[in-house]
């Protein structure tokens, strides 16, 4: 269970349309969001209801190097809920899974102390999507 705190800074950042990469109001959320939550309430977000929570709570445990992010990352496989994802400010859209959104932060170029080898990561993106 977590406080009644990370679960307001939730929802407020869980009426945001996409999961964003640079500095607006909704980074602004989620780094609030990551100034209090725990890696335990982050965990507990990772099953949330709301598609973009589950991501953004992951993405969280991957800029703390999350020790058991892979556990997370493997209950996942099957979560086939789209979200939106801007990159950057000019249009570089894209609507993925959060399976999908899970595996490119574990990413083998990711800063991630627990990210996947190639051989692990193309493993895990042939099966899904090839």
């Amino acid at each position: 269970k977590h406080s009644k705190n990370v679960q307001k800074i939730a929802d407020n950042l869980s009426k945001e349309k996409v999961v964003l990469f640079y500095e607006t109001d909704s980074i602004e959320k989620f780094k609030a969001l990551k100034n209090l939550a725990t890696n335990e309430d982050f965990v507990y977000l990772t099953n949330s209801k709301i598609a973009l929570i589950r991501c953004y709570a992951f993405r969280g445990l991957n800029e703390r190097n999350y020790s058991d992010i892979r556990k997370v990352f493997y209950n996942h496989l099957n979560d086939t809920s789209s979200v939106t994802v801007h990159l950057t400010r000019s249009c570089i859209v894209d609507k993925i899974s959060v399976h999908q959104f899970m595996l490119d932060q574990l990413h083998p170029a990711s800063k991630c102390k627990y990210k996947l080898s190639k051989r692990e990561f193309d493993k895990y993106y042939q099966f899904k999507y090839k």
